[in-house]
C-alpha cells in the first residue's frame, strides 16, 4: 500500500510507487535510445551514403533536414493525440521503435542506396512512436490512482531524466 501521509515525498513511498511498474522506466529509456539512434545516427549515415549524382533534386539534397522535420511532425501529432488515444502501452511502442531501428540499421549496413521515399515515412513513424512513448508513459503515471501526487511529480521527473539519458546514450 502507498504511504498516505501528507507532506514531502519519502523514499519508502517513492519506492512503492516505482515498484508499481519498474519496467516503465526501462521502456522509456529504450524508446529514447532507439529513437535517437535513428534520427541522429542512421539518418545521418544514409545522407552521407548518397552519391553526388543522387543529390539532384530538393528532396535528395535536403534529405537530413526533411527527415528531422518529419520526425518532429510525428512527435507533435502523437503528443497531441491524448484526447483520442489514452493507452498505457509503452512496452509495445518500444518494440515498434526497435523494429524501425532494426530496419534503419539494415539500410545502413546492407542497403545504402535505399529510396528516400521509404526513409521519409519510416522517420515520421519513428516520431509518432517516440511521442507516444513519452505521452503514454506520463499518462500511465498521472492516471494511476495508487500513486500520491507528491510521488507523481518525482516519478515524472524520473521518466523525463531517463528519456534524456536515453537520448544522450544514443548520441555517443
Amino acid at each position: 500500500a502507498i504511504n498516505e501521509t501528507e507532506g514531502d515525498w519519502n523514499s519508502q513511498s517513492l519506492k512503492e510507487a516505482y515498484n508499481l511498474d519498474p519496467l516503465m522506466y526501462v521502456w522509456i529509456t529504450l524508446v529514447y535510445i532507439l529513437e535517437y539512434m535513428i534520427i541522429t545516427g542512421f539518418i545521418d549515415w544514409l545522407n552521407l551514403f548518397q552519391k553526388e549524382e543522387q543529390k539532384t533534386d530538393f528532396f535528395h539534397k535536403q534529405m537530413f533536414e526533411i527527415c528531422q522535420f518529419l520526425y518532429q511532425t510525428g512527435v507533435l501529432i502523437s503528443r497531441g493525440s491524448l484526447e483520442f488515444l489514452k493507452l498505457k502501452v509503452t512496452g509495445w511502442v518500444t518494440i515498434g521503435q526497435a523494429i524501425i531501428c532494426s530496419v534503419f540499421l539494415m539500410f545502413c549496413l546492407a542497403w545504402k542506396d535505399v529510396s528516400i521515399w521509404l526513409v521519409f515515412p519510416l522517420t515520421f513513424g519513428c516520431g509518432i512512436l517516440g511521442g507516444w512513448g513519452y505521452l503514454w508513459s506520463m499518462y500511465w503515471l498521472m492516471d494511476n490512482k495508487s500513486v500520491l501526487t507528491k510521488n507523481k511529480e518525482v516519478l515524472a521527473n524520473m521518466l523525463c531524466l531517463l528519456g534524456d539519458t536515453g537520448a544522450l546514450i544514443a548520441t555517443l
